[in-house]
């Protein structure tokens, strides 16, 4: 039975029914936030590739682009680790709040970067 945790098509019927059971107006608003989410996201993206495309060189943007996706990877983790270290909802919002506010400071410090 502990087996069956580890069952790929388990897990996918599980969220299958945790879809179905959810309204309507829910599963609509789930996919507009998913939108906005990822929206937001590929701008960034666009963005950090423009602004190395000219403040380093244009050959440059794949390096930069692989050291985003490396970013976006252990902000996963991290999203992850948060969860199992943290028991407290209080710890989980701040941790992940912080680690936003210094996302969005680089960000930004990438965005405002102008040319040397």
């Amino acid at each position: 039975m502990a087996q069956d945790r580890y069952r790929p098509e388990k897990k996918v019927r599980n969220i299958e029914r945790i879809h179905a059971d959810s309204p309507t107006h829910i599963r609509f608003m789930r996919a507009v936030q998913f939108g906005v989410y990822f929206f937001a996201f590929m701008l960034a993206e666009t963005i950090v590739n423009d602004q190395a495309a000219r403040f380093f060189a244009p050959q440059m943007v794949n390096v930069v682009y692989a050291g985003g996706i490396a970013c976006t990877g252990l902000g996963c983790l991290s999203y992850a680790l948060v969860q199992k270290r943290w028991n407290t909802p209080a710890a989980r919002r701040a941790w992940l709040a912080a680690t936003g506010a210094a996302a969005m400071a680089c960000g930004a410090g990438v965005a405002l970067l102008h040319e040397p």
